[in-house]
């Protein structure tokens, strides 16, 4: 019988990111994240989520930012999931750079952080920017910020997928017996993959994890 064959088309992870299964903040059933790309911007239109369990909606009222994953991008609007502090400037007494950054599961309330200088030592109180922490730092969707409800542990690790068709395509990729690449870009999501995930010895799980995944599937 001949083995299964995948060739990775070059499909990039935002060719996905039109929609999210997340979690319902409000109840137990899965909500649904959309939003719709606007080619000739080239930028995604404000997004919306809604939950046919409890009714649940939300939609946000501008575009969220650039998520090349090398902008700064600053925090979409109704974000609720993990964020980064980040504090840039220069010390007030040398002069020196100073700098920290940490990671907060929601936007913190207060208004400053602490910075201590490593030049000369001291110790300052300065405002702060704020930047979400999203996939593979977060499993989260890049919207609002909501869990994705497609995860689960595997491999010591945890295995996600942003809706139906981004699962069906790791599945297709786990359970090929031949993979080729031929000329598919270095961004595409096959070669975004973590290692562990590319690992033969890890295969047979994946696959289960992906058959329990499925059974999530609104």
């Amino acid at each position: 019988m001949p083995q299964s064959r995948f060739v990775d088309s070059g499909r990039w992870l935002p060719s996905f990111a039109g929609e999210f299964l997340v979690r319902c903040p409000r109840c137990p059933a899965t909500a649904t994240v959309r939003r719709d790309w606007d080619r000739d911007a080239r930028w995604w239109e404000p997004a919306a989520v809604t939950c046919g369990g409890c009714g649940f909606a939300r939609r946000q009222d501008r575009r969220a930012g650039c998520e090349c994953g090398r902008c700064r991008r600053p925090l979409p609007p109704g974000w609720s999931g993990p964020v980064r502090v980040c504090v840039r400037g220069h010390c007030g007494t040398c002069g020196s750079p100073v700098g920290m950054w940490r990671r907060e599961e929601a936007a913190p309330g207060y208004r400053t952080v602490t910075v201590d200088c490593a030049t000369c030592g001291a110790t300052g109180e300065r405002g702060y920017d704020l930047h979400p922490v999203t996939v593979p730092d977060a499993v989260v969707d890049n919207c609002f910020g909501l869990p994705l409800r497609l995860q689960a542990p595997c491999a010591g690790h945890t295995l996600w997928a942003f809706n139906a068709a981004h699962l069906a395509y790791l599945k297709d990729y786990l359970r090929a017996g031949l993979r080729e690449r031929h000329d598919a870009p270095a961004k595409s999501v096959i070669s975004h993959l973590p290692r562990w995930l590319k690992q033969a010895g890890v295969r047979s799980e994946a696959l289960r994890v992906v058959r329990r995944l499925e059974h999530l599937l609104p």
